[in-house]
């Protein structure tokens, strides 16, 4: 079994899915992280034995200007420090298509505002992904918060008018399920 919480490697994940234990996999950026996600991880890792979370790496982060505030390193050193992750990988990728194909959880967590929709229209092709496996997709019931909305609400330099018009067209795109602030 691998020491390290901090995997790099898909044939570590591989390892990992070669175990009798049930895995479970957490995906996403976590830039700001917060309760929410918090509570993610928690809920995620009482279904599971080994909790593995993908963090995608900075250069497929598109959730605003200047995003993401902490580097990849700085998210994943963060994210081996909480108790109910068992495993923190750097997905090198814009999906977590190939973090699945490699690990093949038992079980895809997403927090439940990925119910209403995806901004970035993976969910579909990954969730299809875990069904290949035998896994399944399961939406915690977590509170909604949102790292974006920290990072623009109390970090941005932006005038008052600024936030106004992103948070228009925000609700705009919110509504076609297309993007969410």
């Amino acid at each position: 079994m691998i020491k390290k919480k901090i995997i790099s490697k898909y044939k570590d994940l591989e390892t990992l899915r070669n175990s009798k234990n049930k895995i479970g996999l957490c995906h996403g950026v976590f830039d700001i992280v917060h309760n929410g996600h918090i509570m993610h991880l928690k809920e995620a890792k009482k279904k599971v034995d080994i909790l593995v979370v993908s963090v995608t790496e900075d250069k497929f982060v598109k959730k605003g200007p200047n995003q993401p505030i902490n580097n990849s390193h700085k998210r994943i050193s963060f994210l081996s420090s909480i108790e109910y992750v068992d495993y923190v990988f750097l997905n090198r990728s814009s999906t977590s298509q190939n973090v699945v194909k490699h690990l093949k959880p038992n079980v895809y967590f997403k927090g439940k505002d990925y119910l209403s929709g995806d901004f970035t229209n993976n969910l579909n092709l990954e969730k299809n992904t875990i069904k290949k496996f035998g896994g399944k997709t399961i939406f915690t019931k977590t509170e909604i918060m949102s790292s974006s909305k920290i990072i623009n609400n109390n970090f941005s330099n932006w005038t008052i008018e600024q936030k106004k018009f992103l948070k228009n067209i925000s609700k705009i795109k919110q509504s076609k399920n297309q993007y969410y602030w």
